[in-house]
């Protein structure tokens, strides 16, 4: 697994976005912050073109902007704008040959777990984080701080009080993850999700009980589930009843599908669609401990560049 540089002053940095619209006033407030890091920021070209509905710019002018900043060698870290819909209809026309060959990070979360996966598919580290959507939201601070850190070199432990529905158990194993919808979304396809040996993060928002259900179900049926290395759930945001009441919690629902197996389970990270939005790196090697007392996400140490 290919591990980017950590940033360093004086770095260039672009932002792109790669699914749904977003307003220039965020932008230029998120571009203010990331000068404020030592960074050197640049947007994508049709970042506000505003020729689409419901994206930030056509498919073409998507794939065309994050196709310069993968190809620049100057552009040390790529930093998603939002999430939303619209990542999947262009990963698949993307080109990493220069990419791979001076890799860089990507950072993003919910719309933008299709990405992950397609870098890990070839191999590659990145960041599920919080985006610039977001980093002037009440009580993103540490969400925005965590980023930034991290982005520098520094790998945090993440550590929650413990949960009665915790399974306990040690876990080790590369982390992979992000929004559920999305990580089901990939099944049968050319980054579909690899979790074998794995530890798993999954998060949603705005989904029925029902569906978190069916998502789960389709996860254990084509083996997702049986061979992870441990399992770790964030935030599930504004979950609804559908009229005919379903009547599980989340946790009821992932635990129902995750009984047969021994590995450990933890709740309450704050990863996800609520503040604070913790980072983890995608395929880093990590080990998951839940005991009766904490839950812990901690990374392995020789992972950590200098």
């Amino acid at each position: 697994m290919i591990q980017p540089p950590a940033l360093k002053q004086g770095d260039s940095v672009g932002i792109v976005a790669p699914a749904r619209k977003i307003d220039s006033m965020l932008i230029d407030t998120a571009k203010a912050m990331l000068e404020s890091w030592g960074l050197k920021v640049e947007i994508g070209q049709h970042i506000f073109v505003d020729d689409h509905s419901y994206f930030s710019a056509s498919d073409e002018k998507r794939i065309h902007d994050f196709q310069t900043f993968l190809n620049a060698e100057h552009i040390r870290a790529i930093i998603c704008a939002r999430g939303g819909y619209g990542s999947t209809r262009i990963i698949d026309r993307l080109d990493f040959s220069n990419f791979l060959q001076r890799p860089k990070w990507i950072t993003g979360y919910s719309d933008i777990t299709a990405l992950h996966l397609m870098l890990q598919s070839i191999q590659v580290q990145s960041m599920h984080s919080t985006v610039p959507a977001l980093f002037t939201k009440p009580d993103a601070d540490l969400s925005v701080a965590y980023l930034k850190n991290m982005l520098f070199g520094e790998r945090p432990t993440i550590q929650v009080k413990a949960d009665e529905k915790n399974r306990l158990g040690l876990a080790n194993g590369r982390l992979i993850g992000g929004n559920l919808s999305l990580l089901v979304d990939s099944l049968g396809t050319s980054s579909e999700i690899d979790t074998s040996g794995k530890i798993l993060i999954i998060e949603d928002v705005g989904e029925h009980y029902y569906r978190l259900d069916r998502m789960m179900v389709q996860l254990r049926r084509s083996n997702k589930l049986k061979n992870l290395s441990g399992l770790v759930a964030g935030y599930f945001t504004d979950i609804k009843e559908s009229v005919l009441p379903f009547n599980e919690t989340v946790k009821d629902i992932i635990l129902n599908h995750t009984k047969e197996y021994n590995f450990p389970v933890a709740f309450n990270f704050p990863i996800g669609h609520e503040e604070p939005n913790l980072p983890f790196v995608e395929g880093a090697n990590a080990m998951l401990v839940v005991n009766e007392q904490e839950a812990s996400l901690s990374y392995k140490k020789e992972l950590i560049n200098p």
